[in-house]
């Protein structure tokens, strides 16, 4: 079996995307990959590692990536580019927005609100997303995610 992302390619106030055929492609391409071995990219950034740091002014959350050869953007037609999506965990489990930038490989995280050790990070853990999405320059956007650190 396989999973693509299709996040993106919905509406807002409708579970079922009318795009079907972005849906569809993007399966094949995975297809393709998984069944065929046509070298591609068909997915979107992965996380690989996830580093955690602290000091005075707030919690600092480096997430390093992967499955992004050619680097990552944010992206979000109407909803605009800025990535307002992310959350991070305080030491008593309430989630906080977190300020969010791209650097190459990295997705960098920071909350002033979390003077402790942040316990989760959370993206696009809503009905739908409110900013802008991660995505390669292949086009595949990354996945709405809940880890605990």
């Amino acid at each position: 079996t396989g999973m693509v992302v299709a996040i993106d390619l919905g509406e807002d106030n409708d579970l079922h995307p009318l795009n079907k055929k972005d849906v569809g492609w993007r399966l094949a391409m995975l297809a393709a990959k998984e069944l065929y071995g046509v070298q591609s990219q068909c997915e979107g950034p992965q996380i690989e590692k996830i580093i955690t740091e602290n000091d005075k002014q707030g919690c600092k959350v480096e997430i390093l990536c992967c499955n992004i050869e050619a680097g990552m953007y944010a992206f979000g037609k109407e909803k605009g580019n800025a990535l307002i999506d992310f959350e991070l965990q305080d030491e008593d489990g309430k989630w906080h927005s977190a300020k969010a930038q791209l650097e190459e490989e990295k997705i960098l995280l920071f909350c002033e609100d979390i003077k402790g050790k942040a316990r989760g990070v959370r993206y696009c853990f809503a009905n739908t997303n409110r900013g802008g999405l991660i995505y390669n320059r292949a086009g595949f956007p990354m996945s709405p995610f809940q880890i605990a650190l």
